[in-house]
């Protein structure tokens, strides 16, 4: 058995879907003291900082006058997140967006049910050293002396381009993004758990799949031939993605969670239908819906309350069966009340709370609400797959929806 078999062989014992370990004694241990710099939130304790410094606080300001603000942490089980997430539109003043953005599971079920893993917590020792052929152009921070988070900024195209038949009128604009990330090694992926903000106020959170495929075979029912011949099928497998998002419009008080769908399909006319959720909920994905996280009471120049738009179209939308524990599967999107233990959405480890996301939804009332975003991808290998695996990537967006009166930029 090579060294990163073994590597494999003990994570997968850990943190398989069903292991008897206690994640508390594999991987959720408190992570070492942090710098003065730096007060990084416990795992019973998820309160953002007021604000961060030195390494931990990145403050970009694009050339079209935009700024973001953002607090970052390494930590035991969600790995990377953002904190304390604040947009400053062109000639507008600061908007407090979210308080806490992480990564919460990644649920791995292979489709010959030959395995079924759970890959988080995410633990800091399995973090990649990141070198600076990993940051091209960027900036590589250190938690704990080690470096693992690459900052950088990456060209996006248009940002818009309005045509005229006067050439010299024409209107365009070239936008870019702030890019965070780092790289967890587990099994046999390396994942890329990163966060986009684009100059024109978008947030992406994505997780990346990269490394090498797993050399388990199936038959050609579950899975794809790969190599010469048709002797080695490589497993179909799915990578359901769980990303937690609270929300701070201006500060905790006054967030709504409204869902958005659309009558009259296939009709010539189509109806909004916007239902305010007041209590926690479950919700699947369907056509053409969407959500938005608003405050009623803080409102652009127009006078319209602003918001922030949660599209999740790209999703396989997996639905694992409930012998194998998978309820937390069979929605799309949870919202629930805010409470501290609820930190990943499956295995779970917090005292006093349950184990699972869709156990967290018991018909509170949403005065804080948490968002939890499910993206499902499903990995049908193929020749190109084969070796080093090509990154495949799965997110969802989070846009503006009347921040600013008009487009700034």
């Amino acid at each position: 058995m090579t060294t990163f078999e073994r590597v494999r062989a003990r994570l997968r014992s850990g943190i398989g879907f069903g292991a008897a370990a206690s994640c508390a004694a594999l991987l959720c241990a408190a992570a070492p003291a942090a710098s003065a710099a730096h007060a990084p939130a416990h795992a019973s304790a998820a309160a953002a900082p007021a604000d961060c410094a030195g390494q931990y606080k990145i403050d970009k300001r694009f050339p079209n006058g935009a700024r973001w603000q953002i607090c970052w942490e390494a930590r035991d089980g969600e790995g990377l997140r953002m904190l304390n997430v604040r947009y400053t539109p062109k000639g507008s003043g600061e908007v407090k967006v979210l308080r806490d953005l992480a990564l919460t599971q990644v649920h791995v079920p292979y489709d010959d049910d030959s395995q079924r893993h759970l890959d988080m917590p995410l633990d800091l020792n399995y973090a990649a050293r990141l070198l600076p052929r990993d940051c091209p152009g960027g900036e590589i921070r250190k938690h704990n002396g080690r470096p693992l988070v690459c900052v950088n900024t990456n060209g996006r195209g248009y940002g818009y381009k309005k045509t005229d038949v006067d050439a010299d009128k024409e209107k365009q604009r070239q936008s870019s993004e702030l890019v965070v990330f780092g790289v967890f090694e587990v099994g046999w992926y390396d994942y890329i758990l990163e966060y986009r903000f684009t100059d024109d106020g978008q947030i992406t959170p994505r997780l990346g799949a990269t490394g090498s495929l797993a050399s388990d075979r199936t038959s050609a029912k579950h899975g794809w031939p790969i190599g010469r011949g048709n002797t080695h099928y490589s497993p179909n497998h799915f990578h359901n993605a769980f990303w937690r998002a609270d929300f701070d419009l201006q500060g905790p008080a006054g967030d709504k969670v409204e869902q958005f769908d659309f009558s009259g399909q296939g009709a010539l006319k189509r109806t909004i239908l916007r239902k305010t959720l007041t209590r926690e909920t479950a919700v699947k994905l369907a056509p053409d819906r969407f959500w938005r996280v608003v405050d009623p009471a803080v409102k652009n120049a127009d006078g319209h309350p602003i918001s922030w738009q949660i599209s999740d179209i790209a999703s396989s939308q997996f639905r694992g069966p409930a012998s194998a524990g998978e309820q937390f599967t069979l929605s799309d999107l949870y919202v629930t009340q805010r409470k501290a233990c609820e930190r990943l959405a499956a295995q779970n480890e917090e005292p006093r709370c349950a184990k699972q996301v869709d156990k967290f939804v018991n018909g509170q009332a949403l005065t804080d609400p948490i968002v939890w975003v499910s993206v499902d991808f499903h990995h049908i290998p193929r020749d190109e797959d084969h070796d080093p695996l090509p990154a495949h990537w799965q997110g969802f967006t989070i846009s503006p929806r009347d921040v600013t009166a008009k487009n700034p930029y």
